[in-house]
């Protein structure tokens, strides 16, 4: 994926591709900074993340991602919907006054690849006896692969996670793929020493079980905690067809 760094002054954001259109859209995520009461510290280093053109609808959906000290902030994204002469703000989880806000552990001696261990064994996945750490060529950001197999096995992002009230403390984030289940996870590890501080299972399990066999979903597990008692209703007495192919999309039942 092409990145582009872009100077609107004050801002320097990275853009996906060209430059055509962005800049324009660029100018209204500002003014709406702005008039929100965002100090200029709070998205001076705001990066477009994706972006996608609706053919149904007209409109561009445009995905930022706050970044502060050149680290993106966990979960802090806000998307910009553009159609014809008219532009809102929707899902905006950008977080106000950054120079208020304490950052630590940015240096911290854990590497993305002891970041992959703590993480393994944490969820209790099987430990890779060697790792292959590359960089990817976006800011922070590291691909690790199996040497052997050249299997990708995670990308890890170096993110600032907000662990208390005006408390930023830096971590890993990765994406694990349990290969013993359908199970896909995300772990914060924190850059400092190595704690687990979030972990999140994007895999959603169905159940048929409401009123008129409506369909319910819960997650195996999105605490900082892995307990096995998240796992009970996957054993109350019912029995099915079971087919191995296709797995659960990740994302819905």
């Amino acid at each position: 994926m092409l990145l582009r760094l872009v100077w609107i002054w004050p801002l320097l954001v990275t853009v996906v591709g060209g430059y055509g259109q962005e800049l324009a859209d660029l100018a209204v995520f500002v003014d709406y900074a702005s008039s929100e009461g965002y100090e200029p510290a709070d998205w001076v280093e705001t990066r477009i993340v994706s972006q996608a053109f609706s053919n149904h609808t007209g409109a561009r959906h445009i995905h930022y991602q706050q970044v502060f000290r050149g680290i993106h902030i966990y979960g802090a994204i806000t998307t910009l919907t553009i159609h014809q002469s008219e532009s809102y703000v929707s899902n905006n989880n950008f977080l106000k006054k950054l120079s208020a806000w304490e950052f630590t552990g940015s240096d911290g001696p854990i590497s993305p690849g002891d970041a992959y261990k703590f993480a393994g064994a944490h969820l209790r996945i099987p430990a890779q006896k060697s790792l292959q750490i590359s960089d990817t060529g976006n800011p922070h950001q590291y691909a690790l692969t199996d040497p052997a197999t050249n299997e990708s096995l995670s990308y890890v992002q170096k993110v600032w996670f907000p662990e208390t009230t005006y408390q930023m403390e830096a971590a890993w984030q990765l994406n694990l793929a349990d290969k013993s289940s359908p199970d896909r996870w995300v772990v914060l590890v924190a850059v400092a020493d190595g704690r687990i501080l979030k972990t999140s299972n994007q895999t959603l399990y169905c159940r048929f079980d409401g009123p008129d066999g409506q369909l319910s979903h819960r997650e195996i597990s999105s605490n900082t905690e892995f307990n096995l008692s998240n796992f009970d209703f996957l054993t109350d007495g019912s029995s099915y067809l079971v087919y191995p192919y296709p797995l659960e999309n990740p994302l819905q039942g």
